[in-house]
């Protein structure tokens, strides 16, 4: 009855693990009184008995090997599984977020072009502090100006998944970002700087978010589930 199992496929329980582990000793602890048996009958026992003897000794003993190397594959596997699922863990969601800001009082285009091609760094602020949720360089075509209205003035900025590549980022509070930047109720404040004598070229002053929108997000080749979310603003610009 001891050998009807001796590796389960649940070994990520530790009780679990725990039988199997009897299971092994009893059946090594088996074998080994065969083998006693074996030598102490050795005289007694006609040939076709002793060749019987050795059959169940070699069978038990293949079934030990055999169930010891599924085990340590089994707890193999399991390690890899428990140290993938810490580093996924200890990665943490990525924040892909889309913040769309609506400007209350449009930009001309080709001043908020201009000011975008000599951008160095990006800053999202709390309104009266210099506290940065998120500061990050270049972005490429990840903040798209749009004209809603056809008119030459730019009205909306789309900020597609910020932050956008991690070399890129200097500094980013996930949480806030995650809230939607606005979880203390204290306001926050969007400026563009120059990228080289990073004085300050326009700055939008974003108010509380007037609709926050989950989404799924699927990164691929991860089992990983990204924080997707669409935040709109209403914004004010303040300096330019």
């Amino acid at each position: 009855m001891l050998l009807v199992q001796l590796v389960s496929p649940y070994l990520d329980d530790p009780i679990i693990q725990e039988k199997v582990k009897n299971n092994l000793n009893a059946a090594k602890l088996t074998l080994a009184k065969f083998e006693q048996m074996k030598v102490a009958v050795r005289d007694y026992l006609y040939p076709n008995g002793i060749q019987l003897v050795n059959r169940i000794i070699k069978w038990l003993a293949d079934l030990i090997k055999k169930a010891e190397l599924t085990t340590e594959g089994m707890l193999q596997n399991k390690r890899a599984a428990d140290a993938k699922a810490a580093a996924d863990a200890a990665a943490g969601p990525q924040i892909q977020t889309n913040y769309l800001i609506t400007l209350k009082n449009p930009v001309e285009a080709s001043i908020l072009i201009g000011i975008l091609n000599n951008t160095g760094m990006m800053h999202i602020r709390k309104s009266h502090e210099n506290y940065s949720v998120l500061s990050t360089g270049p972005w490429g075509n990840n903040i798209k100006p749009q004209s809603t209205k056809g008119d030459g003035y730019i009205d909306r900025l789309d900020l597609l998944k910020l932050p956008i590549k991690p070399n890129q980022v200097v500094t980013v509070n996930r949480k806030m970002l995650e809230a939607g930047m606005d979880e203390y109720g204290s306001g926050y404040r969007l400026t563009f700087t120059h990228r080289t004598n990073k004085k300050v070229m326009i700055e939008l002053d974003l108010g509380s978010p007037i609709s926050i929108m989950d989404v799924d997000v699927d990164r691929p080749l991860s089992n990983i589930k990204d924080i997707g979310r669409n935040i709109t603003y209403s914004a004010t610009v303040t300096t330019n």
